[in-house]
């Protein structure tokens, strides 16, 4: 054998040593970024398997003072689901009656999740709006990994039930608040709903 022969040999050897680290590079980078990717938009565990049993919470309205608050926004959360679907890019039609709601919240300001927040259902028609808190908390592990994994974003994850039928029908803009000292932070992901009457 040559030395020319030994040489395309190892280049050969390297060649594939080589290609074999890029599939592992890009398989691994592409799994991390699908998982980057996922945040917010995970399936919504059903809320009997996540042991959480919902009591449907009527909208109150907003007071005038509450609504002339100053808000700071952020953009630390999804709404990113409603009546068993997700959102999707324009508005969604719901009936009046009782719509589950899901998504995640974090306050990113002071690395924690909030104690209280609350889903704001605003007509900016009408110029009224109405919101219920936020109770049922849960773990959303791709959530709490995409923010360094800090045990205080361990359950940033929340599903509610909104009794909507005493709202009038309308169009609802559809975002959160939640008050971390002493400011009021509103993220809202452009989410719109269309309410109508029962079908």
């Amino acid at each position: 054998m040559s030395f020319n022969d030994g040489r395309s040999n190892s280049l050969r050897e390297s060649k594939i040593g080589l290609t074999v680290l890029m599939i592992l590079f890009v398989s691994v980078a592409g799994s991390r970024g699908l998982a980057t990717r996922k945040v917010g938009d995970s399936a919504l565990p059903p809320v009997h398997a996540a042991g959480i049993e919902l009591r449907a919470l009527s909208p109150l309205p907003l007071s005038p003072a509450s609504q002339s608050l100053p808000f700071h926004g952020v953009a630390s959360c999804n709404l990113g689901y409603i009546a068993g679907r997700k959102f999707g890019p324009g508005d969604e039609t719901v009936s009046s009656g009782v719509v589950g709601l899901g998504g995640w919240v974090v306050d990113e300001v002071n690395h924690r999740v909030p104690s209280e927040a609350n889903l704001v259902f605003f007509d900016d028609q009408a110029g009224q709006g109405f919101s219920i808190s936020v109770t049922n908390w849960l773990t959303r592990p791709d959530v709490q990994d995409s923010h360094g994994g800090l045990a205080a974003f361990r359950k940033p994850g929340f599903v509610e039930e909104a009794d909507l039928a005493y709202l009038p029908v309308g169009r609802y803009h559809v975002y959160m608040t939640f008050n971390a000292g002493n400011w009021t932070y509103t993220c809202d992901n452009g989410r719109f709903i269309n309410l109508i009457h029962g079908r």
